[in-house]
């Protein structure tokens, strides 16, 4: 029974028959609410002549108090409902028909219920109003529709702020429902414009098909979801890329029903993406471009460097004077510190291009200090330094790891200790834990001078960063020695830390977790270059004359028969005409470079039936510069500048076996 029936019903009932009325009594004791009957007089007094016993529960008083003195009840409305109440009854108190409202009580125990009045006015005789109607608490439906309508507001805040348009489609009726976002999206007004079928119009020709038809197959084939990216043609002529994502509602019979979505303006994100992948483009080609540029830069500067540092060694090997001694040596120490500015800059590239490699392979630890301590020990006793290499006797013989980048850390700690400190000692000190499952090796190098001022400590690893910074600094360096170490040394699964000691100086402390081993034999000497064999056949391909005439004399001073091509196209003919023992392959050549040549004498020895080794010989010192002569087909890499001993060792290398009965 709905309220409106409840009212009418109890319009029927007699104005005197309240009282022992049996059907009154036993509708009211059904209801949900209070059942009242009140009269108001012309004058807007009021007397409250019934109340069902249900206002215990609900308003929290007696029945018989509220009909008493109707002010027991009027005291029950909330203060800030009042004046509503009291304007509303006014209008109503004179006029018969239907009456309803809904206001809030504050009741005896504190609790505030909402309370839904509604009844039935008729006039009376002596020009009053009779009132019979019922009270109901509608608290729990005040509070869901607040939380609805909280939801709501929540809802379309999120979508306005989105810029989020969400529409609702329904299949049999064809009728679809826009929020404002959508208007929006579509540039079009609420109420000039009536969403339909003609929403395809927004669509380019090209989509317009594309999406019916991708629409009608969800719907045919049983699909939950739909998604698709669209191009919109404004009213204005404008384009925007959109979004659409739905929901596909189907009935019992598995048929489509309803579907509803939201779209959403994608143009910026489509167009931020595309502003994301140009820049990642134009930093690759940067990052190309100065990739290539250091290349060519190492290559240009190598290949003089190699005239330079060569014949610096070839005419120390002749008769000199003290004073001209000295001055090649000058020479000498100058190009070398030179291609070590060049290194440095090359690692630092490749460590920020992440091109950096690590080899892991089993090294002989003892060995490798050994060497790096002795190379350094010259410059520690010109200095007059005590020098010192301790190595725990528990240390195993050997780890797996990269020897060359480890040796290359060691280097660059131990040479600085020693660069640094004028006066006093420089320890190097190894030693593991193995308190963890893979062993903490740890390579100590403290020294006794000056140590590290507070300020520059946080920022000696940072690039080109120099501790004394100052015009007139005594130590030269590019400031990258550290921050090549340090990372390096991370690539390592390991760090490199600093900190100063007391009593002055400072201690680099390079750790690394690394599998040990045990038993490694110790590594076999280099070959002297005495013992390279007699009349080798090489085949020198090399476009530079003055690095060409330089080979020629350093291979005639190891006994080596030479032929000469001054490029690729030389060379493979060069290899045609007669056999060689060993070809040395320049790698930048005019016409035909280092890595073509050897793709062709590569082809034409498969029909020989024999293999000549090649070596890269060339000003390119990279490590994928070193890996692209490997794939061309070469099988050695021989970086300029080198020394004639380096040379005299790669023909060691690489000579056939000697016959024993030549």
């Amino acid at each position: 029974m709905s309220w409106t029936e409840v009212s009418a019903a109890l319009s029927t009932l007699p104005a005197g028959e309240v009282d022992g009325a049996d059907f009154f009594r036993s509708l009211a004791a059904l209801l949900p609410g209070v059942v009242y009957q009140s009269r108001v007089s012309p004058d807007g007094s009021a007397k409250v002549e019934y109340v069902s016993d249900a206002a215990r529960w609900l308003l929290e008083c007696e029945p018989e108090a509220i009909m008493r003195d109707v002010r027991v009840f009027q005291d029950l409305i909330h203060p800030e409902d009042r004046e509503m109440f009291t304007c509303r009854f006014n209008e109503h108190r004179q006029t018969a028909g239907p009456w309803q409202l809904e206001y809030r009580l504050l009741l005896p125990s504190g609790r505030v219920c909402w309370l839904s009045s509604e009844a039935f006015v008729a006039a009376t005789p002596d020009g009053g109003t009779l009132w019979r109607g019922f009270f109901t608490d509608v608290t729990e439906r005040k509070r869901v529709e607040k939380e609805l309508q909280a939801e709501r507001e929540r809802l379309a805040l999120a979508t306005r702020a989105g810029h989020i348009g969400t529409w609702d489609y329904d299949v049999r009726t064809k009728e679809i429902r826009w929020n404002d976002e959508m208007f929006a999206i579509h540039g079009v007004e609420r109420g000039r414009y009536e969403p339909g079928e003609k929403n395809y119009e927004f669509l380019t020709p090209e989509d317009r098909e594309r999406v019916k038809a991708e629409f009608e197959k969800c719907l045919a084939s049983g699909a939950s979801h739909y998604a698709i990216d669209v191009t919109l043609i404004l009213p204005d002529g404008q384009r925007r890329l959109t979004r659409s994502q739905a929901l596909i509602l189907r009935d019992a019979s598995g048929e489509a029903a309803r579907v509803v979505g939201i779209e959403t303006d994608i143009t910026e994100e489509k167009r931020a993406e595309a502003a994301m992948v140009e820049a990642r483009t134009a930093a690759e080609r940067a990052d190309r471009a100065k990739s290539e540029f250091l290349a060519t830069m190492s290559h240009e500067i190598r290949t003089p460097m190699n005239g330079i540092l060569g014949y610096t060694e070839l005419l120390k090997s002749t008769p000199l004077d003290p004073e001209q001694r000295v001055f090649l040596d000058t020479i000498e120490s100058s190009g070398e510190h030179l291609l070590e500015v060049i290194n440095d800059v090359l690692d630092v590239s490749r460590i920020e291009a992440g091109c950096v490699h690590i080899e892991l392979a089993p090294f002989e630890v003892r060995e490798c200090v050994r060497e790096i301590f002795e190379m350094l020990r010259p410059a520690a006793a010109g200095k007059q330094l005590d020098y010192v290499c301790e190595i725990d006797p528990l240390v195993p013989a050997g780890m797996v790891g990269d020897r060359g980048r480890v040796a290359q850390v060691l280097t660059n700690i131990l040479g600085n200790a020693i660069k640094f400190t004028d006066g006093g000692e420089v320890r190097l000190s190894v030693s593991v834990d193995f308190g963890s499952s893979e062993p903490l090796w740890k390579f100590r190098v403290a020294d006794t001078g000056p140590g590290i001022a507070p300020e520059t400590m946080t920022r000696i690893f940072q690039p080109f960063y120099q501790a004394d910074g100052s015009a007139g600094r005594r130590h030269a360096g590019t400031g990258l020695g550290l921050t090549i170490s340090k990372r390096i040394a991370e690539l390592l699964n390991g760090s490199l830390e600093v900190a100063n000691r007391t009593g002055g100086g400072s201690e680099f402390i390079f750790s690394l977790r690394a599998a040990a081993l045990a038993g490694l034999r110790e590594p076999a000497a280099a070959p002297s270059p005495k013992s390279a064999p007699a009349r080798l056949h090489v085949l020198l391909v090399e476009d530079n004359p003055i690095n060409r005439r330089l080979c020629e004399i350093q291979l005639g001073r190891i006994g080596c028969a030479v032929q000469f091509a001054v490029n690729g196209h030389e060379a493979v003919e060069r290899f045609c005409a007669e056999r060689f023992d060993i070809v040395l392959m320049d790698m930048q050549m005019p016409g035909m470079d280092g890595c073509a040549a050897t793709r062709k004498i590569r082809g034409l020895e498969r029909t020989r039936g024999e293999r000549t080794p090649i070596v890269a010989m060339t000003a390119n010192a990279r490590t994928e510069d070193r890996q692209h002569c490997l794939d061309a087909g070469m099988d050695d890499y021989l970086s300029k500048p080198f020394r004639q001993e380096s040379l005299a060792a790669m023909l060691v290398k690489w000579a056939p076996p000697s016959d024993p009965n030549s």
